[in-house]
């Protein structure tokens, strides 16, 4: 301990204050790990080496692949016959991450894995454990073959004690979303993959790919225009409430979205079970929407009752406190989602 508090203070001069300042050790500097197959350097590479070397190790990725994993598999093999303990967190958001790499990372016992199935969780990170000091990766690159070896991506690479505040911060959100995480189990497996298969059917046969949700202009696939046909042939027969029911991954909010366009509420209601996915919710409406709607989250905390688009909880919009602050006829459009989560009463009394 003596000597790595020094060493890390120079460390830190040269990597965030001076790139001129002498430095006898790089162990501790500061470095953008990027994928450049023009100087030889891989994400992977860095990965592999920390691991070498950690007495424990936790990851959090969004999205796991079989050739992610591959491409670790003989090490993973080493860190379990030397009984290196690590926790692998991974999502199931937009049921990307593949039932094959959960299955092989299932084999490892030292290796508790788990998944975070509800909400948009992208947080993409690697912690190593060594000694009286952690390295902390963190940025862009999931658990996949081409993020580790190919992409374009940015991941800053960084040391410091077991007592900092930046370690301890990092630990305490991992463990958190840990704690809320669901262990991978082969009965989960064996449903997700049903899922999974679905999917991957569902864009094959409609031409579309995960990539387009996140990076493209939205425009709806063949099954949310008929669902819209399906929509607009309701209101010409003047109903105005619709139930619909579709596999998990093909486009609900988006769907909604669409629709809400085509409809263009003045108020609009969006009603949800978790803070996240209201958040998620909004995102998706701004993608399909752009600017042309004021939208927020209504909170405890946060009542912006005048924006044209609010979303909200279940657990918040219910509570008479809030209700009372819009008019019966205050929105004109409302969507409210996985209606399961929340009894029919409950529901009555905001329809009403």
């Amino acid at each position: 301990m003596d000597n790595l508090i020094p060493e890390l203070i120079e460390s830190l001069k040269t990597g965030f204050v001076d790139k001129n300042h002498i430095l006898l050790k790089k162990d501790f500097l500061p470095e953008l790990i990027v994928n450049d197959s023009a100087h030889g350097k891989k994400v992977l590479t860095t990965i592999d080496k920390e691991l070498r070397n950690c007495e424990e190790f936790w990851f959090s990725v969004a999205f796991v692949t079989k050739s992610g994993v591959a491409a670790l598999i003989n090490l993973l093999q080493e860190l379990k016959e030397n009984n290196i303990q690590g926790k692998i967190l991974v999502s199931q958001y937009q049921n990307f991450t593949q039932p094959e790499a959960l299955k092989t990372l299932l084999l490892f016992g030292n290796i508790e894995l788990k998944i975070v199935v509800s909400g948009a969780f992208h947080a993409k990170g690697y912690l190593f454990k060594k000694r009286n000091f952690y390295n902390l990766i963190i940025g862009s690159s999931n658990l996949t073959a081409n993020a580790l070896c190919s992409n374009k991506e940015w991941n800053l690479k960084i040391s410091a004690t077991d007592n900092s505040n930046l370690i301890n911060a990092t630990i305490h959100e991992f463990q958190t979303e840990f704690d809320n995480a669901i262990p991978v189990t082969p009965e989960f497996i064996k449903v997700y993959e049903t899922i999974y298969k679905a999917q991957v059917r569902f864009f094959k046969e409609n031409s579309v790919s995960i990539d387009s949700f996140e990076n493209k202009i939205p425009e709806p696939n063949q099954m949310q225009k008929d669902a819209l046909k399906n929509l607009l042939a309701l209101r010409e027969l003047n109903k105005n409430k619709a139930l619909l029911i579709s596999a998990t991954g093909t486009g609900k909010t988006y769907l909604s979205a669409f629709d809400a366009k085509v409809f263009n509420p003045k108020k609009f209601l969006f009603i949800v079970h978790r803070n996240n996915i209201a958040a998620a919710a909004l995102k998706t409406f701004r993608k399909v929407f752009g600017e042309k709607k004021t939208m927020s989250i209504y909170q405890s905390k946060n009542q912006e009752i005048d924006s044209d688009f609010i979303f909200t909880t279940i657990q918040t919009i219910s509570r008479e406190e809030h209700l009372s602050q819009f008019s019966k006829t205050h929105f004109d459009y409302i969507v409210i989602d996985e209606t399961h989560h929340a009894g029919a009463n409950t529901y009555q009394k905001i329809l009403n």
